[in-house]
């Protein structure tokens, strides 16, 4: 879709479409993808479009609720798992959030949340030289509207799971921004073993999402927090794509 002919965009549509981009892409992928051509090689488009369904499928998880700010009852989750055992906060922390998205009805949230990945998805490809209109865009996104719709509701159902029914331990997405140095203990290169630049390689983005077992350890010798990677997440590298190296 990109460079083809149609309706140009404005200055200004496109500049709000790059700032909103470049606030999940971050500035070096959104760089490459206003800089570079797509038609022959997608490749840089493509890394976007997965890293921004990655993120936005972190940020969906790891959610407490959907419609307004839970900060103050996360801080207290965070006390109560410091200062309790694990089976006591688990339990307190899937109480809470089973309550939280029964009372602000997050189920009627998933219409916007929709929206919401379709206006994204938009920008992305509008400032990747896709010269098509906005409608003209989303008539071509409805094509895959299906695999769309089950990243989100994949994501909504594994929010539920690993926030309300899991309680034995904390289960953790993880996904890197670019710029994180590439560490093949805690990522799996997508492109390749990690060391074609020696050992200062930089991520450029996630495009498949890792897990932490977060879990509290209480026996003679005391407290402790036992922190295990479970599934690593799956990254990009700039070399790879753009031919940078740290």
């Amino acid at each position: 879709m990109s460079d083809s002919g149609g309706a140009p965009v404005s200055e200004d549509a496109r500049m709000v479409a790059e700032n909103r981009v470049e606030m999940y892409l971050g500035v070096r992928l959104k760089v490459a993808l206003v800089s570079q051509a797509h038609d022959e090689d997608p490749t840089v488009l493509q890394m976007a479009l997965q890293f921004y369904l990655a993120g936005v499928s972190k940020d969906l998880i790891g959610a407490w609720t959907l419609r307004e700010s839970a900060a103050n009852i996360i801080s207290l989750y965070v006390e109560v798992r410091d200062e309790e055992i694990q089976a006591v906060a688990g339990r307190w922390r899937a109480l809470a959030r089973r309550h939280l998205r029964q009372t602000t009805r997050d189920t009627d949230c998933e219409d916007m949340l929709r929206g919401h990945v379709y206006s994204y998805l938009v920008d992305i490809l509008r400032i990747a030289k896709c010269q098509l209109s906005c409608p003209e865009i989303l008539a071509e996104l409805n094509k895959y509207g299906d695999r769309i719709d089950k990243v989100i509701t994949g994501a909504m159902q594994l929010r539920r799971i690993l926030g309300e029914d899991v309680t034995s331990c904390d289960l953790d997405v993880v996904c890197y921004e670019g710029g994180v140095i590439f560490d093949p203990t805690r990522m799996e290169d997508a492109g390749g073993d990690g060391s074609s630049c020696g050992t200062k390689e930089a991520v450029l983005c996630t495009v498949g999402l890792g897990l932490t077992r977060r879990e509290a350890i209480v026996d003679k010798e005391g407290r402790a927090i036992d922190i295990t990677l479970l599934l690593k997440p799956t990254v990009m590298l700039d070399a790879q794509i753009l031919g940078a190296c740290v």
